[in-house]
């Protein structure tokens, strides 16, 4: 765990992610990579004064949210288990995954200022990030992928990503260790995405030039610092 509070302290430092004393919302979708974020997060307050509140999105009325609330009261976290189910909305979309992605974002940035947040914190890791570079490269021709940091100027939220130098690998070793229980993933397109053939693709590059993750993830990171020199 050490190892990745200090990914985390690092992310912290270079982007000013999470303010001394700010008081975050924290997305938690029950998956390992939000279960992970909150149980590591939740430490990383031994290092930063801040006030977690964990949000959880409700897809329908027969999904389990128990293993979140558990995990929160151990903690000693708020939890509050929002939204109407969306589920059903993203069903008869045909572009379902686009849909729910804005859904569920747009909930949670609402939910996050009416408890008083203006930071989200969201669980998107290292290999997010390069599943979605790949994606809007090769599909949509430009240049881009989640940011560290990115703020929602109309609600006044700054979307965060505490986890975006940790892998996923490490996140999935983090929950079998420390035995945490993962909520049944909701989606019914669940490994037949867009973002599965891009995760398949990201993993043949690897094999076939190691380090090109590393590679991918340090111009990523090295853009976005660019970027942000020129908007000051």
């Amino acid at each position: 765990m050490q190892r990745l509070l200090g990914e985390i302290r690092r992310a912290d430092q270079e982007w000013g992610l999470i303010p001394e004393g700010a008081k975050v919302a924290l997305g938690v979708s029950g998956g390992k990579d939000s279960m992970a974020m909150l149980l590591l997060l939740s430490a990383y307050r031994r290092v930063k004064a801040f006030s977690p509140v964990v949000l959880t999105l409700i897809p329908d009325a027969e999904w389990d949210c128990s293993p979140v609330r558990e995990l929160c009261d151990r903690e000693g976290i708020p939890f509050f288990a929002v939204g109407d189910g969306y589920m059903n909305i993203v069903r008869q979309s045909d572009r379902p995954c686009s849909l729910c992605a804005r859904v569920r974002r747009g909930t949670l940035v609402r939910y996050a200022r009416e408890h008083g947040c203006d930071r989200l914190a969201l669980a998107h890791n290292r290999d997010d990030m390069l599943e979605t570079l790949m994606m809007n490269s090769l599909r949509c021709g430009r240049i881009d992928t989640m940011r560290p940091a990115a703020l929602m100027e109309r609600e006044g939220v700054t979307v965060i990503r505490p986890l975006i130098n940790v892998k996923e690998q490490q996140l999935a070793r983090l929950c079998q260790r420390e035995h945490l229980v993962i909520c049944k993933n909701p989606c019914p397109y669940d490994g037949h995405t867009g973002r599965q053939e891009m995760k398949e693709l990201l993993e043949k590059l690897e094999k076939q030039i190691p380090g090109a993750g590393d590679s991918l993830t340090g111009g990523a990171l090295a853009l976005f610092a660019e970027s942000a020199g020129q908007n000051e």
